[in-house]
């Protein structure tokens, strides 16, 4: 029998019936036994490819669609070895989905033969997606630092940066991420991976397709070099200790292409964790890298860092298995597809007025959302102890103020999108997902002048953003920061 101690010593886990591979780790509390989803054979094979004993594991909150867990392995020869699992229970359908955990991990083996500060890489599972590192010391709440703490992460994340793009692709031992092809060629090859991870879904989304349309029809012509692009760089990335980056982790969406999609990925990272002075932290990048800066390749990767977080956001919609938190796909959604709008009026040009503010009513059941969130609030988050169950709690809390949100204004958004949907194509349409199907229809297709479409765009993320403000706190006001000083 597997026995480990779970988030502390009071809480034991054991093994319970369930699972996709069989047991599973669970949490026992008071009688009560919850399922934490780290199945018997992911822990018997830590043990066998560590060549200890996995004595604890504590699952993290948050990881979007994998599992991310912190555990310790008793050694013979030692105290306990410090580990971290990156663990996704799905099945993997690469010819669709090409960013497999193994991937992943073929990227951090290449790169511990260089001198990027990454976490060594301890083991892979043959069939399974899942790897274990070691456990970087350090933190990744960067928002939670001091302003010179996290001016002065952010100079030494430049430098980590700066080191990576100074590979060359060719030194890399990396077949999964196929052969070094021309900046233009990779950057089509990723769009077109991004454009069939949308289509999958079967779904259409008006704001996705005249993002891909606008892609097609605005693709500069790339010089520089090529190098290994992160492909999600910037604070929650990276694991900090002091004033310095001790780790550049989850390298999942790594790929060969342009370094100035790196640049925009921490751009669009910085809107929600802000790094102080972004235009001077990207000349020391310059300077670190010996890249020169072209600001307008950052504004075109801004559109398709934007447009890939918004197909992200379009695969979790609907999808109950997915451990995505709720509450953050929901936010991230909101004020990512506002960030994507954005930007498109910027490189276009336009000044975009957003729907003016809706009065949100109390209905016959806003008490109830209350009695909740006060519940949530004074009682289940102070009683627990638990990260997990705490982050969950206060995700829960943002739930439920956006479903009273809806509750009191949705029909009212909803007339209004009828009306511009309507005034768009040019007839009265029967419904809101057919306007939608429509209008996607017609922005593929070029139906539409850009200039409406990014007007029309803006008003739904408009519309969005006023459903989920309560939630959003301080997220409510950032935006994508300012490139230049002299912006």
């Amino acid at each position: 029998m597997v026995l480990l101690v779970v988030a502390g010593d009071r809480r034991l886990a054991r093994q319970v019936p369930g699972g996709p591979h069989g047991a599973v780790t669970a949490l026992e509390a008071g009688g009560a036994v919850m399922p934490l989803s780290l199945p018997t054979e992911i822990a018997q094979w830590v043990g066998e490819a560590t060549g200890g004993e996995l004595v604890k594991a504590r699952r993290l909150p948050g990881g979007n669609r994998r599992q991310a867990w912190l555990l310790d392995v008793h050694q013979e020869s030692g105290g306990p070895e410090r580990l971290f699992l990156r663990f996704d229970p799905s099945e993997p359908n690469p010819t669709v989905e090409p960013h497999t955990l193994w991937r992943e991990a073929a990227v951090y083996r290449a790169l511990m033969r260089t001198d990027v500060r990454i976490p060594r890489l301890v083991a892979v599972h043959p069939t399974i997606q899942a790897f274990v590192t070691e456990r970087a010391e350090g933190s990744a709440a960067y928002h939670l630092a001091s302003d010179a703490v996290r001016r002065a992460v952010a100079r030494d994340f430049m430098h980590q940066l700066g080191r990576l793009h100074r590979i060359a692709p060719g030194a890399l031992e990396l077949a999964e991420l196929g052969a070094v092809r021309s900046p233009d060629e990779e950057l089509r090859s990723e769009v077109q991976t991004w454009e069939r991870l949308y289509r999958d879904t079967g779904r259409s989304d008006p704001l996705i397709e005249f993002g891909f349309s606008w892609l097609v029809r605005h693709t500069p012509e790339l010089g520089g070099p090529v190098v290994l692009v992160h492909g999600d760089a910037g604070p929650s990335n990276f694991i900090f200790a002091d004033t310095c980056v001790t780790a550049v982790i989850d390298w999942e969406f790594a790929h060969f292409g342009d370094p100035m999609e790196d640049l925009a990925w921490l751009s669009m990272r910085s809107m929600f964790q802000p790094i102080p002075d972004f235009p001077a932290r990207l000349r020391e990048y310059e300077t670190e890298s010996g890249i020169s800066i072209d600001l307008d390749r950052i504004r075109f990767y801004r559109i398709l860092v934007q447009l890939k977080v918004a197909v992200i956001r379009h695969r979790d919609t609907g999808n109950p298995d997915s451990n995505s938190d709720v509450a953050m796909s929901l936010m991230s959604r909101a004020v990512n597809r506002r960030a994507l709008v954005e930007a498109l009026a910027d490189l276009a040009g336009l000044s975009v007025e957003p729907a003016p503010a809706a009065r949100a009513l109390p209905t016959e059941r806003t008490w109830i959302y209350e009695s909740l969130l006060q519940e949530l609030r004074d009682v289940i988050v102070p009683l627990s102890s638990d990260d997990l169950v705490v982050a969950k709690a206060k995700s829960a809390a943002r739930v439920i103020k956006y479903l009273e949100r809806v509750d009191r204004l949705q029909s009212i958004l909803d007339d209004e999108e009828l009306r511009d949907l309507s005034d768009v194509l040019g007839h009265e349409v029967a419904s809101l997902q057919a306007g939608r199907d429509e209008l996607a229809v017609a922005l593929r297709e070029y139906g539409i002048p850009e200039m409406i479409a990014v007007r029309l765009l803006s008003r739904q993320a408009a519309r969005d953003i006023e459903l989920i403000r309560p939630a959003l706190g301080a997220l409510m006001s950032r935006h994508l920061p300012r490139l230049d000083a002299a912006e």
